[in-house]
């Protein structure tokens, strides 16, 4: 299986200076990930987070300017991983698997995170910027570029508008999800996968 990943996936505006240390990067991530299942998000601080980890606050504030701001690396550590596409495949087969991967992430301890920091990026412009570069940007070009290997395939249509595409794929499932709080079953990303994708044979 082959990974798509832009050179500008893993890099984020909140994390500026010298290197960081692998062990209390992973001990502050792990420590913010145990703190979201065992209670309200909304009431971790960096106290609670420097406590658990053993990572010192003036530490934990040199590398992050806030609590949303861990969280978010905490959850894009654990999950980048786990989304993939496999460009091997037909494009439309990938989509599936991907897009019930991701439902399975959101709809596991993931999910009340995910919600959380897409509430902060409301309010909180640093927040925002991040959760655009390293989530939506990213995810959006890795699903244009297996978009753009089935047109060269010969999969679909080279008319096939790539942008439009993917609104109406991730914009439904999102919409179910976010919006209307409803279960997003295997079944209901099978329905939007043929739906999306019935108007596009090739030429």
């Amino acid at each position: 299986m082959e990974r798509f990943m832009s050179e500008n996936e893993r890099l984020s505006p909140l994390r500026r200076g010298r290197p960081r240390d692998n062990d209390t990067t992973k001990a502050v991530l792990n420590a913010a990930l145990v703190l979201v299942e065992s209670g309200r998000i909304a009431d971790i601080t960096i106290n609670h987070i420097a406590l658990y980890s053993g990572v010192a606050k003036s530490t934990i504030y040199r590398r992050w300017p806030n609590v949303s701001a861990v969280l978010m690396d905490a959850f894009f550590d654990d999950i980048e991983p786990l989304i993939i596409y496999d460009k091997q495949m037909p494009v439309i087969e990938s989509m599936r698997i991907t897009i019930k991967k991701l439902i399975e992430v959101l709809q596991s301890k993931h999910g009340l995170l995910f919600r959380y920091l897409l509430g902060s990026a409301q309010y909180d412009t640093e927040v925002r910027e991040v959760f655009i570069q390293r989530w939506l940007e990213p995810r959006r070009q890795l699903g244009k570029q297996i978009i753009l290997h089935a047109i060269e395939r010969g999969e679909i249509s080279s008319h096939t508008d790539r942008d439009l595409l993917l609104d109406c794929i991730f914009g439904a499932i999102y919409y179910k999800y976010m919006v209307s709080f409803s279960l997003v079953t295997p079944e209901f990303v099978d329905k939007v996968i043929d739906c999306a994708f019935g108007g596009l044979a090739r030429d």
